[in-house]
């Protein structure tokens, strides 16, 4: 079985960006989504939207002709998009109030954890890029083995 980059990267955005926003939560000492009762629909939608723009952004950038490092820009404002309008989302449904819905969503925007749903994106098209870059754009040669070696 062969592992891809595009494979490594969309675990690798999921990843940093739950590191991402606990740390930022860690350090404010202040919650993500600080209105009570919402669960955790809200988080986990604006995940899951997140890393589906990201994965569809990031496969038009890559199909370009000459694909670029500009096209992070055109992808870390999808991601914070996606992940601003996911908590708006996620929190409409899970409150059914637009008030909250709106009040949560544009504190996130305008918080550090916006930041962080926007940029992990471009942060985690850094490293695939220099590998297609350095393989003339064939992909990675990684191989998954479920034997282990002596």
């Amino acid at each position: 079985m062969q592992i891809g980059p595009l494979e490594v990267v969309i675990v690798l955005i999921i990843a940093l960006l739950i590191f991402g926003l606990g740390m930022v939560s860690l350090i404010l000492n202040a919650d993500i989504v600080e209105a009570p009762g919402l669960g955790q629909l809200p988080g986990v939608f604006a995940t899951t939207l997140t890393t589906g723009v990201f994965a569809l952004v990031l496969w038009f950038v890559v199909r370009l002709p000459q694909p670029r490092y500009r096209g992070a820009l055109s992808v870390a404002v999808a991601c914070y998009l996606a992940y601003v309008g996911g908590i708006w989302i996620g929190v409409l449904f899970s409150s059914g109030e637009l008030g909250t819905a709106t009040a949560v969503a544009g504190r996130i925007a305008t918080t550090w954890f916006g930041l962080v749903g926007g940029w992990t994106g471009p942060i985690c098209i850094w490293t695939p890029s220099r590998s297609w870059s350095r393989t003339a754009a064939r992909g990675s040669r990684w191989r998954c083995s479920l034997r282990r070696t002596r």
